[in-house]
């Protein structure tokens, strides 16, 4: 084999992955059973072993970590990696301990096998390259066109105007400050005139991605500027992904070369395997875990819960169609209460519950398994195109426009996640940023 080919040839860099994840869904399981489940029962989680499941689920999950590791090098295959650990590992762990349905962790096998071997295909093919390999030495600035710039920041501007009349009397700094109250402000937010699109691409990538290239470029005033706009939409919405974004800059800054390099996915997780060990020492010492109580069980437990409820729904309901989508507003098909509110008030016992979830469960409420497949060959197309870009710009402009949108993926609907999530707003701007160097002068 070549040594571009992707292929694991050091028995250390194959085994040291294999055993890390492993790791990890061990404690993931240990978590569930000790501690989340009963903490969290009143929002759905239970303790009902099978055991027969739990060797079934531990033998699909070895076998797509087995295939993991022939991934080729590059964004595109942490991105996959990513949705492996957060999403599809998580699934695993609650199919055998709540005793769920055998399609549930079918279909979320299938998905990621999908991806994975796809994945294998071409990313091989592609010359990957950080910000560092491209000359960074030689003064490299980031430059978007003319017409992009104005209309980011024309989005930027309007959303903040916007929301500041509509909202700057809910403003409560002590609130927003404390973020178990950071709900009470967003229960009286109103997005008028479209900006809770404009507001989500503000905050998920055109922010984000303009604090990074100034920082870049050293124009301090602009940074400053940015980064106070951005907390200025904190304080007025206490959405906390505005401040993980800003974290999101802030790491890949002071962390670029542990981030992206031949050892990024290592890296990653020996970084989530330390949490988890630091969660249950957590547990095992105060009886509590703030890690999993706000991190873990909303980023990775939570998702996993509701695919279950979205497929077990679609049961009962029939598939939708994309009728609550925003394809259903305009063609007027839309139901008065979305099946996200049905879900919360049938499973979660709250009519006011939004329960939105990732692909695996939105998108077979709309058509099964089709639906699946379809936004699985989405996520192909898209790592495909992030491919591309990371040649011409490097992995980190890349990783931090596109972390928020895909964040979305295991949370939010396929269509939420493109056009709401940010997905669509960061593959323009991508498309639109020219790397300069001296060369260029």
């Amino acid at each position: 084999m070549t040594k571009g080919s992707g292929i694991l040839l050091n028995p250390y860099k194959f085994i040291l992955p294999v055993v890390l994840l492993i790791s990890y869904r061990v404690m993931i399981d240990i978590i569930y059973v000790i501690y989340l489940q009963s903490k969290w029962e009143y929002m759905g989680f239970y303790l009902d072993i099978n055991n027969s499941k739990l060797l079934v689920s531990y033998l699909l999950f070895i076998i797509i970590v087995l295939i993991a590791q022939f991934l080729n090098k590059g964004l595109s295959s942490l991105i996959i990696f990513s949705l492996l650990l957060f999403y599809y590992t998580p699934i695993s762990c609650l199919y055998p301990y709540m005793n769920l349905n055998n399609k549930y962790i079918i279909i979320s096998t299938l998905a990621f096998v999908i991806m994975i071997v796809y994945n294998l295909n071409f990313s091989s093919r592609k010359k990957v390259m950080n910000f560092s390999s491209l000359n960074r030495d030689n003064v490299n600035t980031f430059h978007l066109k003319p017409y992009a710039f104005i209309l980011a920041w024309f989005i930027v501007i309007f959303s903040m105007i916007i929301l500041t009349i509509y909202n700057y009397q809910n403003i409560s700094i002590a609130n927003v400050l404390n973020l178990q109250n950071v709900y009470e402000v967003r229960s009286n937010l109103i997005y008028p005139l479209g900006t809770n699109y404009l507001y989500s691409w503000s905050t998920k990538v055109i922010l984000p991605v303009f604090i990074y290239m100034y920082y870049v470029n050293n124009q301090k005033t602009k940074l400053t500027l940015t980064v106070f706009i951005q907390v200025w939409f904190y304080l007025l919405t206490g959405h906390k992904l505005i401040l993980f974004a800003v974290l999101i800059v802030l790491v890949v800054i002071k962390f670029n070369r542990y981030i992206f390099n031949n050892n990024s996915i290592k890296n990653l997780l020996i970084l989530v395997n330390a949490s988890l060990v630091f969660s249950i020492i957590e547990i095992i010492v105060n009886s509590n875990s703030v890690i999993v109580d706000y991190l873990l069980r909303r980023a990775l437990y939570v998702p996993a819960l509701l695919t279950n409820y979205y497929q077990d729904y679609t049961q009962l309901t029939g598939f939708r169609y994309w009728k609550d989508s925003l394809f259903g507003r305009v063609l007027g098909v839309e139901d008065e209460i979305l099946p996200s509110y049905s879900i919360g008030e049938l499973y979660l016992g709250k009519s006011t519950t939004n329960a939105v979830t990732g692909f695996l469960g939105s998108e077979y409420l709309n058509l099964g398994f089709l639906g699946v497949l379809f936004a699985v060959i989405f996520i192909i197309f898209l790592v495909k195109i992030i491919n591309i870009y990371e040649a011409k710009i490097g992995q980190e402009i890349i990783f931090i426009s596109m972390i928020g949108p895909l964040y979305t993926l295991w949370n939010s609907a396929l269509l939420t996640s493109i056009l709401t999530g940010g997905i669509i707003i960061a593959l323009f701007l991508l498309s639109k940023i020219k790397l300069k160097t001296k060369n260029d002068i």
